[in-house]
């Protein structure tokens, strides 16, 4: 058992997130669960790659290696954040992490350049 006590499911959260849904109401109120990770009204999804990692180190799916991910974007590349605290924010890739997932963009808050940590999968090139 690798995290005993805890269930994954896969369910459509909706587009509100202020809002819980149908499946949201289902899930919650089964008897035994006690809660999620995330707010009171939100479950905090986990992204396709940490699906796959954590699967794979529980040896459920192929091997223990990190999922290899698509990098669409290179250093010194527009983009667009799609998702996150920084939603709608567009900056330059200051660097790529691709073993982690991870992407470095300069984004600009309050007049000053601002790197900021993103996962690939929130930022798409414009």
């Amino acid at each position: 058992k690798s995290l005993p006590g805890y269930i994954f499911v896969q369910m459509d959260l909706g587009d509100n997130a202020d809002e819980p849904n149908e499946a949201w109401e289902v899930v919650r109120y089964t008897p035994g669960v006690t809660g999620f990770i995330g707010t009171a009204k939100r479950a905090i999804p986990l992204s396709a790659a940490e699906e796959a990692q954590m699967l794979g180190n529980m040896g459920i799916i192929g091997s223990k290696e990190k999922p290899k991910v698509q990098v669409k974007f290179n250093v010194g590349d527009m983009v667009q954040v799609i998702s996150g605290p920084f939603l709608d924010f567009t900056g330059i890739v200051a660097s790529l992490d691709p073993d982690k997932g991870k992407v470095k963009v300069l984004v600009s808050i309050f007049g000053r350049e601002t790197p900021v940590e993103l996962d690939f999968s929130q930022v798409i090139k414009t």
